[in-house]
């Protein structure tokens, strides 16, 4: 094998081999993480924006990015307000695995490089993130038709840094689903908080616990509330929980365009 190498005078990046040549590591996630270490280090990071880069969609992506966080080359630490609140969090992104204390290469070396500027890359864009996708969602379906965004940027903030973004978004679903099929019900109301917590925290065991992949787990909740007899049966977090072999058993024959629902 040849390799062909040009001398760089612009356009280039220089970034340690660590990630890309551990074998544990899938190859999505280690190009996810080639792309954001090519960004500068004050860069405002968008998972959005990371959605636009990769044709292989947001589900991927998004998968791509929790390997990262397992392995430790991204960091979540939680944001607090002057009263103690959580708020949201903001991502660091390093060169070398944390979870790493002497990081070596597959082939046994160690690592020798140090980031150009000895700066991780840092994000602080969960609560603009959140705040976009909420206003990005449809709320005619609420009795009152002006929830008051504030309270539900909040509360959506803190959904997420409490339990696994992806099982947040698992319960909205639900919640979506629960007031398409009766908008007056009390759990997806006056008591939403609260169910959106309990909800969140059942799906949220269910990827830590059960080890359910989080793309996939949206597949099949999204088949099953497009299904007219499984959207009446799965009313909570837990009955998805309880019910997901079943569901994705069900899920496997189908073929050609069905009701998935997606928010």
């Amino acid at each position: 094998m040849s390799i062909i190498r040009h001398e760089k005078n612009n356009n280039f990046s220089i970034m340690s081999n660590e990630c890309f040549r551990n074998p544990e590591i899938s190859a999505r996630a280690k190009g996810l993480y080639a792309y954001i270490m090519t960004l500068p280090t004050d860069w405002k990071l968008y998972k959005t924006h990371l959605h636009k880069q990769f044709r292989e969609g947001r589900d991927a992506i998004n998968a791509a990015f929790a390997e990262l966080e397992k392995r430790g080359y991204i960091h979540k630490d939680y944001l607090r307000d002057e009263e103690g609140k959580m708020i949201g969090c903001d991502f660091t992104v390093y060169e070398h695995s944390r979870l790493t204390g002497n990081p070596k290469l597959s082939d046994g070396n160690p690592v020798t490089e140090k980031p150009l500027d000895g700066k991780p890359v840092t994000t602080n864009n969960l609560l603009e993130l959140k705040t976009k996708e909420l206003n990005n969602t449809n709320t005619s379906h609420s009795p009152s038709g002006s929830e008051d965004k504030t309270s539900a940027i909040k509360s959506k903030i803190f959904s997420a840094v409490k339990y696994d973004p992806a099982a947040v978004d698992l319960a909205e679903m639900i919640v979506a689903s629960r007031r398409r099929q009766c908008p007056d019900a009390k759990n997806v109301n006056k008591d939403l908080e609260k169910t959106r917590s309990a909800w969140a925290n059942d799906l949220d065991k269910m990827i830590r616990i059960d080890k359910r992949d989080p793309a996939e787990a949206k597949k099949v909740l999204g088949w099953a509330l497009g299904d007219s007899f499984w959207e009446q049966n799965i009313q909570s977090g837990k009955k998805f929980r309880d019910k997901y072999d079943d569901l994705k058993i069900k899920m496997a024959p189908a073929k050609g365009p069905t009701g998935m629902i997606e928010i």
